[in-house]
């Protein structure tokens, strides 16, 4: 991990599996002009889950867009995360902790 406090990720697809999906999407030539194709990746929903919380603590999940796409004729939602850094969060647990026993509270809890 890096290190970042927030880890925002907007828009992604998930597989419901325990592994991850790797698909190639053929897209018709009148979004591009031209016949095309690219591949997609759909995380595994349950391992990046379990990723993140060894590191992040997350702050709220969300519908990202209305509309569903399809994996072998099964809608699917777009979706978003807000992740914490757990460090960060005990930092700042810490931090009221400290200014508690002190007998004041912060002003501000620095991000």
């Amino acid at each position: 991990m890096s290190g970042v406090k927030y880890l925002y990720i907007d828009y992604i697809s998930f597989n419901d599996e325990d592994r991850d999906r790797i698909a190639i999407q053929h897209v018709p030539p009148e979004f591009y002009s031209v016949p095309a194709s690219y591949t997609c990746w759909f995380y595994s929903k349950p391992k990046l889950y379990q990723y993140m919380k060894q590191h992040y603590h997350l702050v709220y999940d969300f519908i990202a867009d209305p509309y569903k796409y399809y994996i072998q004729l099964k809608p699917r939602d777009y979706e978003g995360q807000l992740w914490k850094l757990k460090l960060y969060l005990n930092a700042t647990i810490y931090q009221v902790l400290l200014a508690q026993q002190h007998n004041r509270l912060p002003l501000r809890l620095m991000p």
